[in-house]
């Protein structure tokens, strides 16, 4: 609570820190193969409680996600990509090559102690510092709130809707960022 109320009045004030110059704070990405069955219990209840308010509004919704977020953590070409406080989850996400150049991104939570914009932004900023050299795939909910924020501040674009019926009735969009996006984020700023 503490980290998330300091990061945003920061962030209000002008300030941007890496998140990963926060005292107490670590970055770590861990192979799914090396994840203890007591860790991945512990990302898979912070992903639940982690999901939008829009999710629980359909139960076959939850858990189909429930069930991939799941067998995400059991394929051995998995690695989560976790920020800490204190030890203690703060936000992470998953990622598996699909290529060469493209890395999947999925299961994006923040705990919800810390979730506001501020410290969604320096999360997203952590993850193209580590990964702005390759083209990132994703899948979004057509109700996420960040998902202006992926577009406008990240440069992903919508690249194909998802079947809704193979999404418990849910529209979700693919969306993807080119790893030459920095460069040309960088040049209109």
């Amino acid at each position: 609570i503490i980290m998330g109320s300091s990061y945003l009045e920061l962030y209000k004030e002008g300030t941007k820190v890496p998140i990963e110059d926060i005292s107490n704070t670590s970055i770590e990405k861990i192979s799914a193969q090396n994840i203890s069955k007591k860790q991945k219990e512990e990302l898979l209840a912070a992903y639940e409680k982690g999901r939008p308010k829009e999710t629980y509004e359909n139960e076959e919704h939850i858990k189909l996600l429930k069930n991939e977020f799941s067998e995400t953590l059991n394929n051995k070409d998995t690695f989560v990509f976790n920020i800490r406080f204190n030890n203690e989850i703060v936000a992470f996400a998953t990622f598996h090559k699909e290529n060469e150049d493209t890395l999947h991104i999925g299961g994006l939570t923040f705990i919800e102690d810390v979730r506001n914009p501020a410290i969604a932004v320096a999360v997203m900023n952590a993850i193209m510092n580590e990964f702005g050299d390759f083209n990132i795939k994703g899948l979004v909910h057509s109700k996420n709130k960040i998902l202006n924020m992926y577009q406008n501040r990240f440069g992903f674009k919508i690249i194909k809707e998802l079947p809704r019926e193979e999404n418990a009735g849910e529209l979700y969009y693919e969306i993807e960022r080119p790893k030459n996006m920095e460069m040309e984020l960088k040049k209109a700023a």
